[in-house]
């Protein structure tokens, strides 16, 4: 998987939710997730909407994404 991430340029990001004050809030509006780990994919064109990955991912889903997003 992080050959297809580096052949497509596909940055990933993680996030300390418990670092970052207002982070749950902004999960259950964004996503309507109050769990973690939220899994989202963002399209380059930031126009479109986030993908919502399932909690628990394999690498079929990650390359679902990677489709709905291009």
């Amino acid at each position: 998987m992080k050959e297809k991430f580096e052949e497509l340029n596909i940055a990933t990001v993680k996030v300390d939710v418990d670092a970052l004050e207002g982070s749950w809030t902004f999960l259950k509006e964004q996503f309507n997730r109050a769990n973690i780990p939220v899994n989202v994919m963002y399209p380059a064109d930031l126009s479109r909407d986030p993908i919502i990955l399932p909690e628990f991912i394999g690498p079929g889903d990650v390359l679902n994404a990677i489709a709905q997003a291009e």
